[in-house]
């Protein structure tokens, strides 16, 4: 079974990468990825639900050769980094019992380990490795990108850091990311508690089989007039996207909607947004016929026109989903407003951000590999940049294991 690895630094354009070769696939596929925030975001699902893998002993369900992916000859999986040696043997045993012919993984190993275990090629070596070296998010700052470069690939100097200490901003603005929870949660509240406006609160409806770690939304979300915050996802009015700061202007409590002011000065309306947990399921003949009146513009597909899908047409998705001879079947969702307070996050949670302010509190980033790497790759200049601290080389740790696929 050939595996192919795509790789690249932070802000190569991944994530798009996989949006535009999923999309010309003429192959049968599924898109799956480790994490329910990772999977919601390539509009795919977990791992373990796609493959029925028992999270406990990794145990493959063999019913899955007669299930709805049955006769795929792709997987596609997204931030392959966090996806562990043993998960990765069990996708290999649902591949095998599943007939596929080949592995496309997406993600940067210089980024976020595995929560447990080894990284996934010490399973299985990749095949064929590709890079993307193109920097999109940094493209404007040259010496920061180079920097960023030598920090991914353990080789960054003490004139490195003499730089970055040198030419960051000092303007004590942007989001706080740290390493702990609790230091996160105790920034965020004494942020919130030095606003002298009225605290709303706005819990989250949830609907079947989801929970507040498979989105990056929180479930209770506690706001002021005035408060800091982030949006976690991409307006399809390009008002704003994931990573965007701004300060809640008006919360309109009757409209449930929310007036955010953002750094150029538009105040825009924000309505709740849904995130989904979806399920593949086999297509029964009826639901065939369903789609192909979809595909021939006889009906329409809500869940594509309200802007949950990544299709841009009904029958697009519809020539997808018939083509791989199953669609996916809404388990779970989880309905809040798309942002959440922006003094503070961890560097776990802000991994996939783009941001423009960047306060970063480095203290435990000598203890696990990456930490240091992806903070400072979430900014899009270095004068965005402040830190508690003078930066040191000993924040940023890369694991010699995965040097051969930087």
């Amino acid at each position: 079974m050939k595996l192919t690895f795509i790789t690249g630094g932070a802000g190569v354009g991944k994530s798009y990468t996989l949006k535009k070769q999923t999309a010309a696939e003429t192959r049968r596929f599924v898109i799956t990825a480790p994490t329910g925030i990772a999977a919601i975001n390539a509009n795919g699902v977990t791992l373990h639900s796609a493959f029925k893998i028992d999270p406990s002993n990794g145990f493959v369900s063999p019913h899955i050769k007669y299930g709805p992916l049955r006769g795929i000859e792709v997987i596609y999986i997204d931030e392959v980094s966090m996806v562990s040696a043993a998960l990765m043997e069990s996708v290999y045993n649902a591949a095998a019992m599943l007939g596929v012919k080949e592995i496309v993984a997406f993600g940067d190993l210089a980024q976020l380990k595995p929560v447990q275990g080894n990284w996934f090629f010490e399973f299985a070596e990749p095949t064929e490795l590709q890079k993307l070296t193109k920097n999109y998010r940094q493209g404007g700052d040259g010496d920061f990108a180079d920097i960023l470069n030598r920090i991914r690939i353990g080789k960054a100097n003490l004139c490195d850091i003499a730089y970055l200490n040198e030419n960051k901003g000092d303007e004590d603005e942007g989001i706080t990311l740290a390493f702990s929870n609790a230091t996160v949660d105790q920034i965020n509240r004494q942020g919130l508690e030095s606003i002298d406006s009225p605290l709303v609160e706005n819990a989250a409806d949830l609907y079947g089989n989801i929970s507040a770690k498979d989105v990056p939304a929180p479930e209770l979300l506690q706001m002021k007039e005035g408060a800091k915050v982030v949006m976690l996802v991409n307006d399809r009015d390009k008002r704003f996207q994931n990573g965007t700061r701004a300060v809640v202007h008006r919360i309109r409590e009757e409209e449930s909607e929310v007036d955010i002011l953002l750094a150029d000065g538009t105040i825009v309306a924000v309505s709740e947004h849904t995130w989904q947990k979806k399920v593949p399921r086999k297509l029964t003949p009826e639901r065939t016929e369903y789609w192909e009146a979809v595909q021939r513009g006889e009906i329409s597909h809500t869940i594509a026109r309200s802007g949950l899908s990544d299709y841009e047409t009904d029958q697009a998705l519809a020539k997808h989903t018939l083509k791989n001879g199953y669609e996916m079947e809404v388990t779970g969702s989880f309905t809040q407003f798309p942002f959440k307070l922006g003094y503070a996050s961890t560097v776990h949670k802000s991994q996939g951000l783009t941001l423009d302010k960047v306060i970063i509190r480095p203290d435990g980033f000598n203890s696990s590999h990456g930490l240091g790497y992806v903070a400072l790759s979430r900014l899009t200049t270095l004068q965005g940049l402040t830190s508690y601290r003078k930066l040191r080389r000993d924040d940023f740790v890369t694991n010699p294991k995965v040097l051969p696929y930087l």
